[in-house]
């Protein structure tokens, strides 16, 4: 995974995975660093028989629809094309001793979003803005039957793709950046059956992980309140670097203690990660100008430009151990008991040389708490976290004794790694390099020149506000109430066997999200004074650790097999989660990048009291009814025909003022009348996929599969992004907002 954001980076072709496995609930004391799931992946092996596979996946604009924002814009349909193609191949080195498997992947997009920024810039709206992406993936792997207790594996995973960052109807063209990634992975495994029937494993790991984003433009960055934006990227440009060294044993043993028996499982992990940081040197090579309105006429509010290069270094080391043991009590009920421990050094950040960390602790009359954490010169060297015990308990009880009805149930507290770019990584390159702010220059009523003239990009900057900087001001700073983020899981279900082709399930569930990290910008405005609180620049930002959310949820199944021909599933959520995380409360998540349209980052409705109830509401997920029914139809002559369908309710959006009714200098209050955060609920999301396939069948174990897939068949436009006037900006087929109803055509060989 990626220490910094959070996320996989090691990925697989479609052709490379023999079997996944998702765990939400439950999962035991041997799966660590996550609060929210465990995806587990086995990749194929190689035979004595000599196996392998052809496959390509294509779509174009020729079998799309046009999306809503196209429509919206009198534009005519972008141009789209993408192919998805690679290979498998696997067999024999020395029959039934060693063996080989090696797949490959390319996927290659060209497609486009169409510009809307609402007639700021009317000679760019309804252009459609080029995405191209291109992924090369490669797996190679090679087993070994060591002897009929030993096996040894080896795999070599390589990806690097390149694509666009910062895509949106609102940015344009020249507010892109150039993303890159490359990743390796080098694995050894060694499995080791034990006398007595007992097993070792033991797997060593080299990752390395590199990425860079680059601006498109050095044009002056301009930002709207609408969120629009042009010029170039103020998040570029940056790179990360990760280098990790893995260690892990894991051992596995049974016992039987006179009717009742025990299944053990202990291990030991540790991650070196000598390599984590990067440059995040963003917004030095021009001015970013905000304006006070959505016009190229409004007047200015804001000019900011950073300087110096920001070159961080986070190293962290990882040591987990765990005890497992499922206890077959009975013949109907079985525990599974499991302790964990999870250490993460490296997060002791020492950033007393920080002149924002001086001033917050030697202060003695601050009211609010976040402050007051800093009072006595606490949070000058942080703390490693080190009390992560993470309990696990789980049982299953067969009510009836025939194996068709279960009770099942459980309580876990879960740890998740705490990701730097949450944490640590901004307020490290506040003490270790001399980014900063260089200049800013800020007026909610307007910039003006010395004549009384409201201020105009390309004019003479005014005057800097922050005078006699030989460096850039550091604007970032760690509160000591960072802690590794948590969270509890309970869960209680009942399933049953209804027929030997039917089974129904239904389970309630709640997790308590507590300790994750979050950001906010607190220097205000004092209105008795009528300047920023600190002297320091208005965008500093404190990274906090009191996040925190509560998810409940009721969770029903049916699973149908009818007349060995029809296979049906269908999955129902009602659900609530709230919190003052609202981008998302599993892993690191601040704020989304549109988040709401308009609304300035890493802001929260009272800078006074990040806590507050109004700051208190549902998260951006939070739909809650979700539905999911997929069904597989069998024909004869191996023809295949599949149905997947969506639907989740409403999820909310803020009501904001969209102008500083407090005077604290910050566009983030509430509406009048509204009470809190994401009050108010967008639209409902809904979308039908398709699948046919026919299998031609040829001697030789030769197989040749014709398919036809086709997304989002009923065309929702699923609006998205709603500002506080409940407008949606973004629909289906925009950037990371899914289909518009579009098809493609595939073609896999087996031989």
């Amino acid at each position: 995974t990626d220490d910094t954001i959070g996320g996989a980076l090691q990925n697989y072709s479609v052709e490379g995975v023999e079997e996944f496995n998702i765990q939400t609930q439950q999962y035991k004391a041997e799966y660590g660093r996550s609060t929210g799931g465990v995806l587990s992946v086995v990749t194929k092996s190689g035979t004595n028989d000599l196996r392998g596979s052809v496959f390509g996946f294509f779509r174009d604009d020729s079998l799309n629809s046009k999306t809503e924002s196209e429509r919206l814009a009198h534009a005519d349909k972008a141009a789209y094309q993408r192919q998805q193609y690679g290979f498998s191949l696997g067999g024999p080195i020395v029959k039934d001793k060693v063996h080989y498997f090696v797949t490959g992947e390319r996927t290659q997009r060209d497609t486009n979003y169409i510009v809307n920024t609402g007639g700021i810039f009317a000679n760019l709206d309804g252009s459609a803005v080029p995405l191209p992406f291109r992924d090369n993936l490669v797996t190679a792997k090679v087993t070994v039957n060591v002897d009929p207790r030993q096996f040894v594996q080896v795999r070599y995973g390589y990806q690097k793709n390149t694509g666009k960052y910062g895509a949106s109807p609102l940015y344009t063209p020249d507010a892109l950046g150039t993303l890159e990634n490359e990743f390796q992975s080098f694995l050894v495994g060694h499995q080791w059956t034990l006398p007595g029937g007992s097993l070792n494993e033991f797997l060593f790991q080299y990752s390395k992980f590199k990425n860079t984003i680059s601006a498109d433009s050095t044009h002056a960055a301009l930002y709207f309140p609408s969120g629009v934006a042009s010029g170039e990227n103020f998040n570029t440009p940056q790179s990360t670097n990760q280098v990790k060294y893995q260690y892990k044993d894991d051992f596995s043993f049974g016992r039987t203690i006179g009717d009742q028996h025990h299944d053990f499982k202990a291990g030991i992990n540790y991650i070196h990660e000598p390599t984590l940081g990067g440059d995040f040197s963003t917004g030095v090579d021009a001015p970013r100008f905000t304006f006070a309105a959505d016009s190229l006429d409004a007047p200015i509010v804001r000019i900011e430009q950073n300087g110096g290069r920001f070159v961080n270094s986070t190293p962290v080391d990882e040591y987990s151990a765990y005890f497992q043991d499922d206890w077959r009590v009975t013949p109907r009920l079985t525990l599974n008991l499991g302790l964990r421990y999870d250490l993460w050094t490296g997060f002791d950040l020492d950033q007393r040389s920080n002149p924002i960390w001086k001033y917050l602790s030697t202060q003695t009359t601050y009211n609010e708490s976040y402050l007051r954490d800093f009072q006595g010169g606490k949070g000058g060297v942080l703390k490693n976290d080190t009390n992560n015990v993470a309990p696990r308990l789980g049982f299953s009880y067969d009510l009836t004794g025939g194996h068709q009805t279960y009770l099942r149930g459980g309580f876990g507290i879960y740890y998740d790694f705490p990701y730097t770019n949450a944490t640590i990584l901004f307020p490290a390159g506040a003490v270790q390099s001399n980014f900063g702010v260089i200049y800013l220059n800020e007026d909610p009523n307007g910039i003006k020149n010395p004549d009384g003239s409201f201020y105009k990009v390309g004019e003479p900057l005014p005057p800097n506000q922050l005078s006699g900087l030989s460096v850039g001001a550091p604007r970032e700073i760690a509160s000591p109430t960072l802690r590794t983020p948590y969270s509890r899981q309970y869960s209680v279900g009942f399933s049953h066997q209804i027929t030997d082709k039917v089974g129904f399930n239904v389970e309630a569930t709640g997790i308590n999200y507590r300790d994750v990290p979050f950001r906010f910008r607190f220097n205000v405005i004092d209105p008795s004074t009528g300047a920023r609180r600190f002297p320091f620049a208005s965008s500093i930002r404190m990274w906090y650790g009191k996040g925190r959310a509560d998810y409940k949820g009721l969770n029903v199944g049916l699973r149908a097999l009818i007349k060995n021909k029809l296979v049906a599933q269908g999955f129902y959520t009602l659900s609530k989660i709230d919190g003052n995380i609202l981008a998302g409360a599993d892993e690191f998540r601040i704020s989304d990048r549109n988040y709401p349209p308009g609304f300035p980052r890493d802001q929260v409705v009272n800078a006074l009291d990040p806590l507050c109830s109004a700051c208190i509401g549902p998260l951006n997920t939070d739909a809650r009814h979700k539905l999911t029914l997929s069904a597989t139809y069998m024909f004869p002559h191996d023809i295949h025909v599949s149905g997947l369908f969506r639907y989740h309710s409403a999820t909310p959006y803020t009501l904001f003022a969209d102008s500083d009714l407090n005077g604290d200098g910050f566009v983030s209050d509430l509406a009048p009348g509204v009470r809190h955060v994401n009050s108010a609920r967008g639209h409902w999301f809904s979308q039908l996929d398709l699948r046919a396939s026919k299998v031609f069948r040829f001697p030789r174990d030769i197989g040749l599969e014709l398919l036809l897939e086709a997304f989002n068949v009923l065309n929702e436009k699923n609006p998205a992004g709603f500002n506080s006037a409940g407008v949606p900006t973004t629909y289906a087929g925009d950037p990371l907002q899914g289909e518009q109803r579009l098809a493609q055509v595939g073609v896999r060989l087996v031989f």
